[in-house]
């Protein structure tokens, strides 16, 4: 009867002791999460790290091409004060408007008619031709 005694405490004790154990490494495999959880922080910082990278090389070209349109400008300036032309669209200097004032003035084959009164006249077709 000892022996039989032995063998169902011994049955019991192994019983009990792998339900424990199982129970113990499942919670603290898959249980509340922390493996997953810590391959979706993993992921995230490494997403977070690719956007500051991006975020800076966006940063150097935008500043490399602030610098190109600045030296575009100045060779656009350079270039328009070299052939007398006015440095900005609709921007006209003084001495500028008087050349060319000047210029229209020198031509012999215009129509002194004051433009106001071609209008009154009844427009384009009253201008002589």
């Amino acid at each position: 009867m000892a022996p039989l005694l032995l063998f169902i405490t011994g049955v019991l004790a192994g019983l009990i002791a792998g339900f424990i154990l199982s129970r113990l490494f499942q919670r603290g495999s898959t249980g509340d999460g922390a493996g997953e959880r810590r391959l979706l922080e993993e992921r995230l910082l490494k997403a977070d790290q690719g956007l500051e990278q991006f975020s800076r090389q966006l940063e150097v070209q935008s500043a490399e091409l602030k610098g190109i349109q600045q030296e575009a400008l100045q060779a656009r300036e350079a270039a328009a004060i070299s052939l007398g032309l006015p440095r900005f669209r609709g921007q006209v200097d003084r001495s500028h408007a008087m050349t060319l004032r000047l210029s229209i003035d020198d031509q012999p084959d215009q129509d002194q008619a004051p433009v106001h009164g071609a209008a009154k006249a009844g427009g384009c077709s009253a201008l002589p031709q």
